[in-house]
């Protein structure tokens, strides 16, 4: 079995070619390392090419000479990470096909329905503390720019001194997942990525990516904490937006988690996670639970305590407009 993998990409951008090496790292088999050879270089196993550059001269004369495996390259939103033949269509959606492709051509390791996904490796390996720490190099203005990945590919461009945000048009309709990871981006990557594009609100997207995204696991916030929303979330139009537009009203105040449960009728998880993206967002802190202004009084009846609520709700939807 090798154990180190030399592979050369000829014509593609550099946004392309880091969104191919993270998808071949995924493929891989652990242990294996990939080192990226140029084209004068000897020893070339994997040779990726854009279609386009196949037939020319000097391509020919290292194909012959080396005799490399060739993957044609190919642009197709709608076959991307498919390979037909000795054509490897791209931006790499999926890596089934990649990763059986590298194990029948260079490895002998089990099939891959007998193993455990790359990505279930990565996603066990990444955890909850894992996460933090990406989204708090997001935050750090001295770090410029930033690329999101994750096992898949690119996802995005953050500019983290202005706090914007360029989504990759490959990423457009995939929630995140526990293999999300960032790395320091170059000037000419950032060029790439933002010269065609208009930039988003980092908070704003992230909010609205966290929140739809079930695989993304946050942490277990108990009931017992209280918490203030300092900053709002911008919510998304439709049939949730009144729900959320009443979490938030609650924690703007300062609110105890049971509080807000119990308030509104919602699921403790469905609080417990709003506290959390709130709290990996940077949009608020805990607090103790004196200093709660929004709370449910035992001491009421039901029927007081309903009553107040509702005048509360009432006020809030005058003041949004709703």
């Amino acid at each position: 079995m090798k154990h180190i993998l030399n592979i050369a990409v000829f014509g593609l951008s550099l946004s392309i070619q880091d969104q191919f090496k993270i998808s071949i790292k995924s493929a891989l088999p652990a242990g294996v390392q990939v080192y990226w050879a140029g084209l004068s270089e000897p020893n070339i196993d994997l040779f990726l090419i854009n279609e386009a550059f196949y037939d020319s001269h000097n391509i020919q004369k290292i194909i012959e000479q080396q005799k490399p495996v060739v993957f044609k390259l190919v642009r197709s939103n709608e076959s991307g990470g498919q390979l037909q033949g000795d054509t490897l269509f791209y931006p790499i959606l999926q890596t089934d096909d990649l990763r059986a492709a590298l194990q029948s051509l260079f490895f002998d390791y089990e099939p891959v329905s007998r193993q455990v996904s790359s990505l279930e490796i990565l996603q066990g390996e990444k955890g909850i503390q894992g996460l933090e720490n990406v989204f708090h190099e997001v935050f750090l203005p001295r770090n410029g720019y930033i690329q999101l990945f994750d096992a898949y590919g690119p996802i995005a461009l953050v500019d983290c001194m202005t706090e914007r945000v360029w989504p990759v048009q490959e990423h457009n309709g995939r929630s995140l997942n526990m293999t999300l990871n960032q790395s320091y981006a170059t000037g000419q990557q950032a060029l790439d990525i933002t010269r065609n594009q208009h930039a988003q609100d980092l908070r704003i997207w992230l909010w609205q990516m966290l929140m739809q995204s079930s695989e993304i696991r946050m942490n277990d916030i108990p009931l017992s904490e209280s918490f203030r929303l300092e900053m709002w979330p911008q919510f998304e139009k439709g049939l949730q937006r009144r729900e959320l537009l009443k979490i938030a009203s609650c924690f703007s105040l300062g609110a105890n988690l049971k509080d807000v449960h119990q308030a509104l009728n919602l699921s403790a998880e469905r609080v417990g996670r709003f506290v959390a993206v709130a709290q990996l967002l940077n949009m608020g802190k805990s607090i103790r639970a004196e200093d709660a202004e929004f709370r449910v009084s035992a001491e009421k009846n039901s029927a007081e305590e309903h009553h107040a609520i509702r005048s509360f709700f009432g006020k809030l939807r005058k003041k949004l407009g709703l």
